[in-house]
């Protein structure tokens, strides 16, 4: 089975979320929910825009969730419903949907699983459903692939079904490409699917493989995310153009991916390229590797190392990619600050699709004080107000929730 047993997880947000939930369900509708699934947010800890690229990333699952609960229903239409926006969709799934406008539109994530799911046979009733999330959404943690993978989990086990990690991944993708009209890769939706504990996922998206890297110690290596307050939408945001910019630097070199190109190729044909192709080729092919060395300084426990590539990586994503915005730079900068000085603060960089959201700082615990002190002061100091921030453990990908 896919799915990990509720047994394993010792998450007291998640006991909590689960029982607001279950309590609110009651409450909107009759009775409890009979299935209630939950999956992860994410960090990339390094390969950032490489998986559209077929390349290289390191993400881990975090102890935020979003959780999916629902009934079925012998009616005419469902009734959707977010806790956190205290909005309510009204639809029959039984029948072909079509993408949401105005207020329905953060129903398109579920609608589109839910398509994907019904070309599978595997919708035949209507359902009250009800979502609540603690990922913070826009922030660059992945609130949209856990409210998919969390969906499909949910009616996959009312239709009592079963699906490989990667295949429910490869759905929710799909769902998020034709229905809600985001290009995005892979690597979100496979990470709340597939995460494991106390490990890094280093996917191949050539390949589709998941190989699970040890992380060290939580006292070694503390993860804190810093978020500034910025929101970003996928769909407005520059990603798309960044993919078509890939695609041609891509037809320059005469290469299917930028995961067939090296460096020497590149400054091999810099003549052939516009400015900004090269860069943005320039990032990727400079990514890959640098997910590669990252993967070698966990396992030689190299922690000085690792920092290094997160300042490296978040300097292309900021000069060559172009995804950053002033407040990321101000709190990488900040780490950097530290950094330079003590030698418990390893690096930070950027997470996520850019144009806002959250940086993730790496350090020990005997650290943490420092490192957060510093944010808080210096980044309050230059915005006028301060980074929510928050350690983050690594977790399991999605599960079912005993009732």
């Amino acid at each position: 089975m896919w799915l990990l047993p509720s047994h394993v997880m010792q998450l007291a947000d998640l006991e909590k979320l689960h029982e607001r939930a279950v309590e609110a369900f009651a409450a909107r509708f009759t009775g409890k929910p009979s299935v209630v699934a939950a999956a992860p947010g994410r960090v990339n800890l390094i390969g950032e825009h490489t998986d559209y690229n077929l390349g290289l990333s390191l993400p881990i699952a975090i102890d935020r969730y979003t959780l999916v609960a629902l009934q079925p229903v012998d009616e005419d239409c469902s009734t959707l419903f977010s806790l956190d926006f205290d909005h309510a969709v009204r639809v029959d799934l039984r029948s072909a949907v079509t993408p949401r406008t105005g207020r329905d539109r953060w129903s398109n994530y579920m609608l589109g699983v839910v398509e994907q799911l019904r070309s599978r046979g595997m919708i035949d009733r209507n359902v009250n459903l009800l979502v609540t999330s603690d990922v913070p959404r826009g922030s660059g943690l992945s609130s949209s692939a856990a409210l998919e993978v969390a969906t499909a989990a949910a009616f996959m086990d009312l239709a009592q079904q079963a699906m490989e990690r990667t295949d429910l991944a490869r759905l929710c993708r799909a769902a998020e490409n034709e229905f809600v009209g985001v290009p995005c890769g892979l690597m979100d939706q496979l990470c709340s699917a597939a995460a494991r504990k106390g490990k890094a996922s280093l996917i191949d998206f050539r390949t589709e493989e998941v190989q699970q890297v040890d992380l060290p110690e939580p006292g070694k290596l503390t993860i804190l995310i810093s978020n500034t307050g910025v929101k970003h939408s996928l769909g407005t945001s520059a990603y798309a153009e960044r993919k078509r910019q890939c695609e041609t630097a891509c037809h320059v070199l005469g290469v299917n991916s930028l995961r067939d190109a090296t460096p020497s190729d590149l400054l091999k044909n810099k003549d052939k390229f516009e400015e900004t192709i090269f860069n943005r080729a320039w990032h990727v092919v400079g990514e890959n590797a640098r997910v590669s060395m990252a993967v070698q300084a966990l396992q030689t426990g190299d922690l000085a190392s690792l920092g290094r590539l997160l300042f490296q990586s978040h300097y292309s994503l900021r000069d060559q990619y172009e995804v950053s915005c002033p407040e990321l730079d101000s709190l990488v900068d900040l780490v950097k600050q530290l950094a330079d000085d003590d030698e418990e603060i390893y690096g930070a960089r950027m997470t996520g699709a850019g144009f806002g959201g959250c940086t993730l700082t790496v350090c020990s615990a005997a650290a943490l004080p420092r490192v957060t002190e510093h944010l808080r002061h210096g980044f309050k100091q230059q915005w006028g107000r301060e980074p929510g921030s928050r350690v983050v453990r690594s977790g399991d990908g999605v599960r079912l929730l005993e009732q």
